[in-house]
């Protein structure tokens, strides 16, 4: 029998149809009905047959029945499945690109990839927003608007919505115009799309406080005017010596408080002193001239102001002045050298000339040399009798006329210079000139690097930004106070460097900045080669590794590295330790670090590292703890040259100012527990003094 309704062959006692579940009708049929269903029945060819089947179980469809050809339920189940397998499959090997080429967070469902896509599901979102701000920071002062997209690069027409964190401090309209309200306040200000995500390019905006402006102009008048630094003239006469009292004597009572000496109890004041510092230039020779002022801390009045002009081939001449308090001239010492020793006052077996003042008079003259040793002049009888018993001193009167004409030259020009330094160095306003260097990893100077001067306490405003000369030269002037400051050094196409924690001395007329070395931009990372070495002890055997050390190397010390220069309290980049052999290793991107090391027994101390493809071993040694009380200066450098020597000269310690005030190779010790405890002399050092007890006085 067959099926009424999908036309298969059934049994003839079948109520049901086995594969559609038709109930059938057990009327029979009549010839022309069973002729009509087999007219619209097509016959299955043998090679549809499955594997198995008889040729007496073919099976024929319906082309147009209720259900459709695939009705049953196990061909459902089998197409369902087939379905499902395929969607996936197609998923796996395209879903991926063809994500990935889409802008924005469509998801797409196993739907969608099976039916036809609407107009809605294959819309093209734009393209997120582009854009690049030309600075970092910018500054206004209370009440200041500044349009911001004037400040950025925008790569695409899309719309932008502009957030400030701060709002209450800093607003920012839906244009970016930006408005500064409260005076010390900063917000960074964040752009989003129009789909909501923040993009990563932020502008941090700063409302200067009135003490941020006003130090702004300041430094900005100060380095304007001060290209170079103002001139001093002493040779103009302005002051004309009293009439002579042969009766004058130089009073010693003000040298012999102010300096130290042995044999005095009262003295050794100037130690107390408050010293200030100044920087002039020559008008003859165009020398820059150093100035200490050495001002009563009790009066407040100048009693000492010391010169020092550098002149060509490594020389100073040093000029010593000394004030009474009410001004008038008391002492002068001139002399040449190699350096100024602050703590060897005119001390006798020095070279040079001293001049001796009652009320604008020269009452003696003094000159020591190696020829001729001390030679005294006075005006009268009284100084004679004034001088120390083992010096020689002759009378004015006894002179030739050529001696008598030099010394009333002398009295002349040396009262204007004492005068003319005195109303010129302090008229000059104090100010502070930092100074630095640029280089690159070859040691070559580095032109035209911005340097941009920041004042880390009033919020990182930026005070002043100048470049570098053709020696990689940089020089800012600061007004005195008690601001902190750092700098950033730049150029284009090398990492750029900030140098944290600039240290301004109060009484310094120069602050130098550790030199600073730009290092190519790269995605690479490079390899720093650490060695840490004992500032003070030698080792018992010297390994053979191309460190070239003879110092005791220090085994498990931690080094912490943090980004740029003097940095001592952001954040730590990586931490390494040393090995047995004192070695330690790091991988760092391109640019300049800081290096805190630290072990048990030693100072911790820090340094700098710079990362450039170049191999690169820095070399640092530690100085084991001090005492109350110690001091200690540790010299390192490169392999050349094979020697550097560290001198100490130490406060006046005997009526001479004998060897013993001066520490050196030739002398390696003192009684005071001042010593040299290392001379390198195969380079790289180190060369370490100790100071062993610190007492009143310059060093």
């Amino acid at each position: 029998m067959i099926c009424r309704e999908c036309g298969r062959e059934i049994s003839e006692e079948s109520v049901f149809c086995m594969f559609c579940g038709t109930e059938q009708d057990f009327n029979e049929l009549g010839p022309e009905e069973n002729d009509a269903i087999s007219d619209r029945i097509p016959t299955r060819r043998r090679d549809d047959l499955a594997p198995g089947q008889k040729e007496s179980e073919l099976l024929t469809s319906i082309g147009n029945g209720k259900k459709g050809r695939f009705s049953d339920p196990l061909t459902i189940s089998l197409i369902a499945i087939s379905s499902v397998l395929l969607v996936s499959f197609l998923l796996l090997l395209f879903g991926r690109p063809i994500l990935e080429k889409r802008r924005g967070s469509v998801e797409e469902t196993a739907s969608s990839q099976t039916t036809k896509p609407s107009v809605e599901s294959t819309e093209v979102l734009p393209a997120r927003p582009v854009m690049r701000f030309l600075d970092s920071q910018i500054q206004l002062s209370a009440g200041e608007s500044f349009n911001l997209p004037d400040l950025a690069e925008v790569f695409s027409e899309a719309s932008l919505i502009w957030k400030s964190e701060r709002a209450e401090d800093i607003q920012v309209d839906q244009n970016g115009r930006v408005t500064a309200i409260n005076p010390g306040s900063v917000s960074v200000v964040r752009v989003m799309d129009s789909n909501g995500i923040f993009l990563p390019q932020t502008i941090r905006v700063l409302c200067l406080s009135e003490e941020a402006e006003k130090l702004i102009d300041e430094t900005e008048r100060l380095n304007v005017q001060s290209e170079e630094l103002a001139e001093i003239d002493t040779r103009t006469v302005s002051y004309f010596p009293a009439a002579r009292n042969l009766n004058y004597f130089w009073d010693k009572t003000l040298f012999y408080a102010l300096e130290d000496f042995p044999e005095e109890e009262d003295d050794g004041r100037i130690n107390a002193y408050h010293v200030e510092k100044r920087k002039l230039k020559s008008a003859q020779s165009g020398n820059p001239i150093d100035y200490e002022i050495y001002r009563s801390p009790a009066l407040g009045i100048v009693n000492k102001i010391t010169s020092i002009e550098y002149l060509s081939g490594n020389k100073v001449e040093i000029s010593e002045y000394y004030y009474e308090n009410d001004g008038k001239l008391n002492f002068v010492f001139i002399h040449k050298d190699t350096s100024y020793t602050p703590s060897r006052p005119a001390a006798p077996n020095i070279y040079g000339d001293r001049y001796y003042f009652r009320d604008d008079v020269m009452v003696k003259w003094r000159t020591v040399n190696g020829a001729d040793g001390v030679q005294d002049i006075a005006i009268g009888e009284r100084e004679r009798q004034n001088t120390a018993s083992q010096y020689s001193v002759s009378l004015y009167s006894d002179q030739d006329d050529q001696t008598m004409n030099r010394f009333d030259s002398l009295e002349k020009e040396i009262l204007n210079k004492a005068y003319i330094t005195y109303e010129t160095v302090l008229a000059e306003k104090r100010t502070i000139r930092i100074s630095g260097c640029v280089k690159d990893a070859s040691g070559m100077s580095v032109s035209d690097a911005k340097i941009s001067l920041v004042c880390t306490d009033e919020n990182n405003a930026e005070l002043y930004q100048t470049f570098s000369n053709t020696d990689g030269m940089y020089r800012i002037i600061v007004p005195p106070g008690t601001h902190a400051y750092s700098l950033t050094v730049e150029k284009n196409d090398f990492a750029p460097v900030t140098v944290h924690d600039i240290d301004i001395i109060g009484i310094e007329a120069d602050s130098f900045v550790e030199s600073v070395v730009l290092v190519p931009m790269s995605e690479e990372s490079y390899t720093i080669g650490i060695l840490i070495t004992d500032a003070v002890t030698k080792a018992n055997v010297i390994l053979d590794d191309g460190f070239s050390t003879e110092m005791l190397r220090i085994a498990g010390a931690e080094i912490r590295f943090r980004e740029g220069i003097g940095n001592i309290k952001g954040s730590v980049i990586q931490t390494v330790q040393t090995d047995l052999n004192g070695f330690a290793e790091v991988s760092l991107p391109p640019g300049a670090y800081s290096a805190e090391v630290s072990v048990n027994g030693y100072e911790s101390t820090l340094f700098s590292v710079y990362a450039y493809p170049e191999p690169n071993l820095f070399r640092f040694s530690l100085s084991p703890v001090l005492g109350i009380a110690q001091m200690r200066i540790v010299l390192t450098w490169s392999d050349s040259p094979a020697d550097l020597d560290a001198h100490l000269f130490t406060p006046f310690s005997d009526q001479d100012s004998g060897p013993d005030s001066h520490i050196w190779f030739r002398n390696r010790a003192d009684e005071y527990g001042n010593r040299l405890d290392v001379d390198a002399t195969d380079g790289y050092g180190p060369e370490t003094v100790t100071i062993g007890n610190i007492g009143e006085g310059s060093y």
